[in-house]
């Protein structure tokens, strides 16, 4: 049996501490993660939170050092509003896209996370806020 073999019913998954000291710029993938599943990972790929905001980051992967997320990377952190602390799980879909579950020092995920991209447009349109969405959002 290969090194590489992955049951259909397992998702690749892998979890990172954000820290704003290593993770600002970039964030490193895991070793194992990589070598278990990276062989089929684009260069291109989607972090997407629950609430279905999405975030186009590049993929630098490198035979000798860990792969990390770069590209798009910062903005993903400004827009989903990543807090020092929190605890972010990886969920890997197999189509260069990551569901993203993020929760706070607390343990909980914030709502935010939770709310609708729409329920999140009416909340700023109620709140008064009409600039221009500056957040790298995809939607």
């Amino acid at each position: 049996m290969s090194s590489h073999y992955v049951p259909a019913h397992v998702i690749p998954a892998f979890s990172k501490h954000y820290s704003v000291y290593h993770d600002r710029e970039f964030l490193d993938i895991p070793r194992k993660w990589v070598s278990r599943h990276g062989h089929r990972t684009p260069d291109s790929c989607t972090l997407e939170l629950v609430n279905g905001l999405q975030w186009s980051v590049h993929l630098t992967k490198s035979r000798y050092v860990t792969w990390c997320f770069d590209g798009g990377w910062s903005e993903f952190v400004r827009g989903a509003r990543i807090e020092p602390n929190d605890f972010l799980v990886f969920l890997y879909n197999g189509d260069g896209v990551f569901q993203v579950l993020r929760f706070n020092d607390q343990g909980w995920m914030p709502m935010r996370d939770l709310t609708s991209v729409e329920d999140l447009a009416m909340q700023l349109r109620r709140d008064g806020d009409t600039s221009s969405d500056d957040t790298g959002v995809e939607r």
